[in-house]
């Protein structure tokens, strides 16, 4: 469960984006819509080393050859890694 100062900056964040439904999304995030998703994607996080944001998984189709990029890169790094296994090289 959020804290309640979390709760409310997150709030306070998301009000102030044009075209924003702040009544959905004050709902979805008082009753935990995506919690377990999150929680989930926390584990995976953790159980790969990830520490830091923003950090990508680029993973095969069957789940297998996880990459990790950690920090911010350009489209061509990423268009890059995924030629190349795209490719089978």
């Amino acid at each position: 469960m959020l804290s309640q100062n979390t709760t409310l900056a997150l709030k306070n964040l998301a009000h102030n984006i044009d075209g924003l439904d702040n009544q959905k999304f004050d709902s979805c995030l008082d009753g935990g819509t995506y919690k377990d998703i999150a929680k989930k994607d926390t584990q995976l996080a953790v159980s790969l080393g990830l520490q830091n944001t923003p950090s990508f998984v680029i993973v095969k189709s069957d789940g297998s050859s996880p990459q990790t990029l950690v920090g911010a890169y350009p489209f061509a790094t990423f268009k890059g890694l995924l030629d190349k296994e795209i490719s089978g090289v």
